[in-house]
């Protein structure tokens, strides 16, 4: 019985391992995206995207 609990700690543990990897690198992939939004509004329109951006700015 010990050791059918062991395994399914195991793969508990393997699949938070999992989800933390694909957690992060949506994240990350989010983060670069928006990141990349921001700077072409701001080339593209600037004194616009100030004030959008301004509004914007607390999330």
């Amino acid at each position: 019985m010990l050791s059918a609990w062991r395994d399914r700690l195991g793969d508990v543990a393997a699949e938070c391992a999992r989800l933390d990897e694909g957690f992060t690198a949506s994240a990350t992939g989010f983060a670069e995206t928006e990141a990349g939004a921001r700077a072409e509004l701001q080339r593209a329109a600037p004194s616009w995207a100030d004030e959008l951006l301004t509004e914007d700015g607390a999330r």
